[in-house]
């Protein structure tokens, strides 16, 4: 956790920060990254990815579109959810789905539809209450013109990523090299890559084995 954050505070120092000012930490909730907002320089805020939790809500929004009969209120149900995500209102919005759960959790038994909802419905509210103290008021922050996702970072990581690791290219990115790869990264800006790469040649002062070698044994002296 030392090392993370070093890293971490090079990498904001790299950035232009002086020391002071407010820092925000926009992450899709892992518990790490969650940690390392306690760790920085304070004050740092965590924000919840808006883009994770609009991953989160796509697979309803397109259940919604081949909702059998009966369900026509899903929908609505559904933006309604996201609407509350967007303004904040993270604890308004559990309430609301476990509202939508309740006719649907009756009726899993032999309705596959119903079964597939109810299941987004449980990861969404997983999701949303393990990270309600980091769901802000979106809208809000979109509109003062601030950032909401990391979206374009990941896209170029995901692109960086998948174009190395395609088998036609000739220098190809193996997992156990991309692994080092992001080691030597890691140390480069802990700064201790020269202190982790030095070389110290062992130790040869009384080895047995080297004066076996300088100093053999008579083959007479070993017989007798």
């Amino acid at each position: 956790m030392a090392e993370l954050d070093a890293t971490a505070s090079l990498a904001l120092m790299n950035q232009g920060y002086v020391g002071r000012g407010d820092i925000t930490v926009i992450s899709d909730g892992e518990e790490c990254l969650k940690r390392l907002a306690g760790m920085l320089p304070q004050p740092a805020t965590h924000i919840l990815d808006w883009f994770h939790i609009s991953m989160e809500l796509q697979p309803l929004a397109q259940m919604a579109l081949t909702a059998p009969q009966g369900y026509g209120l899903f929908e609505q149900d559904i933006d309604r959810i996201k609407w509350r995500l967007w303004n904040g209102q993270s604890r308004r919005a559990l309430d609301l789905i476990a509202l939508v759960r309740k006719p649907l959790s009756s009726k899993t038994g032999h309705c596959l539809w119903a079964r597939r909802a109810d299941k987004l419905l449980e990861k969404l509210n997983t999701y949303s209450s393990r990270n309600g103290r980091s769901v802000i008021n979106y809208g809000e922050r979109h509109q003062a013109g601030q950032r909401i996702a990391t979206s374009p970072t990941e896209a170029s990581v995901n692109s960086l990523v998948a174009k190395r690791f395609v088998k036609k290219q000739q220098m190809r990115w193996s997992r156990t090299g991309a692994h080092y790869l992001l080691k030597v990264r890691a140390a480069m800006l802990n700064g201790d890559l020269s202190e982790r790469t030095r070389y110290d040649p062992p130790e040869t002062e009384g080895s047995p084995y080297v004066a076996s070698l300088l100093n053999p044994t008579p083959p007479l002296l070993k017989a007798a």
